[in-house]
Formats: C-alpha cells, structure tokens, sequence
C-alpha cells in the first residue's frame, strides 16, 4: 500500500507539471463557480480526516475534478494563466518530508525542471514539506510552482501554486495568508 500511495502522489506531481506548462491555459469557464476566497474546498469522504482550505482572495474555481481535487485560477500573468490546485489523498506511510523528498527525486531528473529550495515545514499543527521548482516550458518561458505536501492520522494533501517566474514572489504573502486557512476537521 505504500508504494500504491506514494505512487499516486508522484503521478499527481508529474500530472501538476503537465498540466502547469508556461503555455497559456486559457480563461476560467464562464460556467465555473466565482470564489472570491470565502469558498472552502474539503476533504473527500473516504479520508481518514476531514480537511478544508480557502485559495487566494480573487481565485475563482476552474474545476473539481473530483472531491478533494480543484482547480482555482488566479489572474493571467505573462500569458500564463496563474493557477492553485489542491489534491487529497489517503494512506501515506511515510513522513510529508519524505513522501515531498520522493517527488522531488523523480521530477528533478527531467531537464527542464530546477529544485529552487525545498524545506521542512509546519500547517495546521501537522507534518508539512514544502518546495519550489521552475519548469522551463517549450516557448523558453519559465513557470515556478510553489508546493505543499502535508500529512495528518493517514491523509495527505497537496497545495501547488503555479504562476510565472516574474511573478511568483508576489503570491508568496496572499499564499501564506491563505495557507493559515487550512485546518483538519470542518
């Protein structure tokens, strides 16, 4: 089972970084949910704990899609369409350290990815580890994502803000004013 679950977190990141190119991923649907950061996304019912978080003020939902799997776009910056997503996920055996340590190793063998800074961290009173990698895209533009993994009583969930390398010092207060939000139970 451990690996099965740090497999799918891998596959998460690998997914994020896919997902996240410096190519423009257009507008947000017109059909998306407005959230002007009063929207909580929570935890799926099959975690072992409930856990709710609230994005950025101005994010507004992209998609869910599935419980405990959304998407919030942020403003278009440099022709990239900043964005949040926050996946959960159950049964990590291993530390946060170690389940980020582990994505941090399959990813950074790909040449267009650099590990920036990576470090222990505390949210909600809970195991955290946290990181920041650039991805060079095809065009030559560079994307940074800014990532959370924490773990509590067999849940893990993973916060990841993309925005452009010009940019992305700028969230860093909205996203740790947010990151306050983020609490076990409901």
């Amino acid at each position: 089972m451990q690996v099965k679950s740090l497999s799918i977190l891998v596959v998460v990141a690998l997914v994020l970084f896919g997902c996240s190119s410096s190519q423009p991923n257009g507008p947000a649907s017109p059909d998306a949910p407005a959230n002007q950061g009063a929207m909580n996304v929570a935890g799926s019912p099959k975690d072992a704990s409930d856990w709710s978080y609230t994005p950025p003020e101005g994010f507004q939902q992209q998609s869910q899609m599935d419980k405990g799997d959304t998407v919030f776009n942020g403003p278009k910056e440099d022709g990239f369409q900043t964005n949040l997503r926050v996946k959960g996920g159950t049964n990590p055996k291993q530390s946060a350290e170690q389940i980020g340590k582990d994505i941090l190793q399959k990813i950074s063998s790909q040449p267009s990815i650099t590990v920036k800074e990576q470090e222990p961290y505390t949210l909600a009173d809970s195991d955290c580890y946290t990181w920041l990698v650039a991805k060079k895209g095809k065009s030559g533009k560079v994307a940074e994502q800014r990532q959370f993994i924490v773990v509590k009583n067999g849940v893990a969930v993973l916060l990841t803000m993309t925005a452009p390398e010009s940019t992305m010092s700028k969230w860093d207060q909205a996203l740790a004013d947010s990151l306050k939000s983020f609490h076990w139970g409901r």
